[in-house]
């Protein structure tokens, strides 16, 4: 009786985590489906920009559509308004009447940069690390993608909903060191 007990529980122990990882993986492939074929999407997100010396705290609006996406900041109060558009030929600042055309032929990727990163990595990223995980006592999917832009790596973890399948947090980091981020306050597919 003591070797059927025994053997049940060692069963138990080697099949739990075996059903752990394949619910995790249909949930990843879920959320790689989800975002490989969104079209358009609404955020407010709060940013953490670690900066060599201090942080600075941004609130923005993050819309994407067709290819392109389109950050206005909200808060802080002094800067609002000024809207930073990204696609795949660069970067456009925009403040009322002014616009300014900023190069990406860089390798590094600014703060600004990064959200729209953060995207190609959930629609087909290097998934790297894919695991069940709390995030502020909710229960999250965990996922760490792996990216290459010139000589640099960069990795983004990012804790997913489980059942609406929507980042709630998300860090960047270049290299082994955190760049920034993000709480999102709101997502919103736009079908």
């Amino acid at each position: 009786m003591k070797r059927r007990i025994f053997f049940f529980c060692a069963l138990m122990m080697w099949l739990l985590p075996a059903c752990a990882a394949g619910s995790n993986q249909t949930l990843l492939s879920e959320i790689t489906d989800r975002y490989a074929s969104t079209e358009e999407f609404t955020s407010r997100v709060s940013v953490t920009v670690e900066l060599p010396s201090r942080t600075a705290n941004y609130v923005i609006d993050w819309q994407y559509a067709a290819g392109t996406s389109t950050m206005t900041v909200v808060e802080p109060e002094p800067i609002a308004g000024i809207t930073a558009e990204t696609e795949d030929d660069g970067l456009t600042f925009r403040y009322a009447d002014a616009v300014l055309v900023v190069d990406s032929s860089g390798e590094g990727v600014s703060p600004l940069e990064a959200l729209p990163e953060l995207y190609f990595g959930w629609s087909g990223g290097l998934v790297k690390d894919c695991v069940r995980e709390d995030w502020q006592e909710q229960e999250t999917l965990a996922v760490t993608y792996s990216q290459t832009r010139g000589a640099r790596e960069y990795m983004q973890r990012v804790w997913f909903d489980p059942m609406r399948l929507t980042p709630l947090y998300a860090e960047f980091y270049e290299g082994e060191t955190l760049a920034l981020s993000c709480e999102f306050l709101t997502f919103q597919i736009n079908l």
